[in-house]
């Protein structure tokens, strides 16, 4: 994902971007680009569990180096589609998920997990960075 951050110093050092969330922090390598930093998000089995109830959790993301404050701090939101259990919760939800009809299942991928299946879509837009 890329990061727009007007003023970053122009130093040849190695950025990072932190991912901070249900007590956790999670670092990942930032690559500087034209106006900001291209940050990776790091691995879903790394990520804290979304909690019992809920389908997303927002980390506050920060752009650091290793050494010093933060530069740039914005918030984050990890979903997770397959949380939502029906047609109508799923393709309204706030997020890019769809409902694979066959199978009965939320995806954010439906290319992946609905292979040859009736699709409904759903009406969040989808973001692809």
């Amino acid at each position: 994902m890329n990061l727009v951050i007007a003023n970053l110093p122009a130093l040849e050092r190695q950025f990072f971007c932190a991912f901070s969330a249900l007590g956790k922090v999670l670092v990942t390598n930032a690559t500087r680009s034209a106006n900001g930093v291209n940050c990776a998000t790091p691995h879903t089995d790394s990520l804290p569990p979304i909690p019992q109830g809920e389908h997303y959790f927002t980390a506050k993301l920060s752009v650091r180096m290793k050494v010093g404050p933060d530069f740039e701090a914005t918030n984050f939101t990890f979903y997770e589609c397959s949380t939502y259990t029906s047609c109508t919760q799923c393709v309204s939800s706030d997020f890019p998920c769809d409902w694979c009809v066959t199978v009965h299942r939320c995806t954010h991928d439906a290319r992946e997990h609905c292979r040859n299946d009736v699709l409904v879509s759903g009406v969040a837009v989808s973001i692809h960075i």
